[in-house]
């Protein structure tokens, strides 16, 4: 978003505000466009994400997601403990479980 922002000069607001008003004709193919640009509004971006590495200490395996949110989800921790034990930059293990780098 930040990056088309740049490209066609205009603010960011303004771009949200197109793609919210012009939803409609997405759905039906026809063309939008913005200074000259046609605007394709894609669903599923991925989003640069900080890679989790974690070690399960009783089973000594070690599994690297692709994000801490991936990584809350299949592990069923909460994000805000994920983020709250690296901020705190923990050594121990998580519920004497898991390590995170």
């Amino acid at each position: 978003m930040k990056a088309a922002c740049q490209l066609l000069g205009i603010s960011p607001r303004r771009l949200s505000n197109y793609l919210k008003n012009n939803e409609s004709s997405f759905a039906n193919e026809q063309a939008s466009t913005i200074k000259g640009y046609k605007i394709i509004k894609i669903d599923s971006v991925k989003r640069n994400g900080k890679a989790l590495e974690v070690t399960n200490i009783c089973t000594n395996k070690v599994t690297k997601y692709s994000s801490v949110s991936s990584a809350s989800e299949a592990i069923g921790i909460s994000l805000a403990s994920i983020y709250t034990y690296l901020r705190r930059k923990r050594i121990s293990p998580y519920k004497n479980t898991y390590l995170f780098k």
